[in-house]
């Protein structure tokens, strides 16, 4: 009795531990995931790994049932845990966590005026920097903003600072963000710089990057 007893224990303590679940990568109808920090597998539909379940794949999505709770993962939004909580949604908008891509560089979703982008996570960036194309697609007005120059890639580039009322930065809203719009058509792409960065706690993770809103 006393062994039926601690085994029942032993069941229900591991059956309490939360799952951790993480997408490497989408391949055709397969996707590759880690589990608990273990090897990535490669799954297929219907197939089974340390108690995950990948049901289907498409759309650039993973649908999981882990432990009886559904999650659709993407590439944006890479992992869960079975406890409910999913990376990117920690914290009621408080965290955010990137994969590295290509290069070994982050990206992260960014709305600005209602205007999505896929800005660059740039720690040597002073603080948001707009091309003024993409300013003008966010259609903000630098028409009273105060004049610098910046040191870029390209050169020492003339810019205009402002200050962005509001912006979505992955899943957190952040307010007054300082941006540097640059007269150039550079940079291609929104680099996220310290005027955003400055507002989080960051930990690396091996490939993840770890943001943790601090104001």
């Amino acid at each position: 009795m006393r062994l039926t007893l601690a085994t029942l224990l032993l069941l229900t303590s591991l059956c309490a531990q939360a799952t951790e679940l993480n997408l490497v990568a989408i391949m055709g109808d397969k996707a590759m995931v880690e589990i608990d920090g273990s090897k990535p597998k490669l799954l297929a539909s219907g197939q089974s790994a340390n108690g995950a379940k990948l049901l289907s794949v498409g759309g650039g999505t993973a649908v999981f049932d882990v432990g009886g709770q559904k999650k659709t993962l993407s590439m944006d939004s890479r992992s869960f845990k079975s406890s409910g909580v999913a990376a990117g949604e920690e914290g009621n908008g408080k965290q955010i966590i990137l994969f590295a891509e290509q290069g070994g560089h982050f990206f992260a979703n960014i709305t600005i005026n209602g205007m999505p982008f896929r800005g660059m996570i740039d720690t040597g960036a002073t603080m948001l920097s707009l091309s003024n194309t993409s300013a003008r697609q966010a259609n903000i007005d630098a028409k009273n903003a105060s004049k610098a120059y910046s040191s870029t890639a390209n050169g020492v580039v003339p810019v205009s600072i402002t200050t962005v009322n509001e912006i979505k930065f992955s899943n957190v809203v952040l307010y007054n963000v300082q941006a540097a719009i640059s007269e150039g058509g550079s940079p291609q792409e929104p680099l996220i710089g310290m005027s955003i960065l400055s507002r989080f706690k960051m930990d690396r993770d091996g490939d993840r990057l770890i943001l943790t809103k601090r104001y």
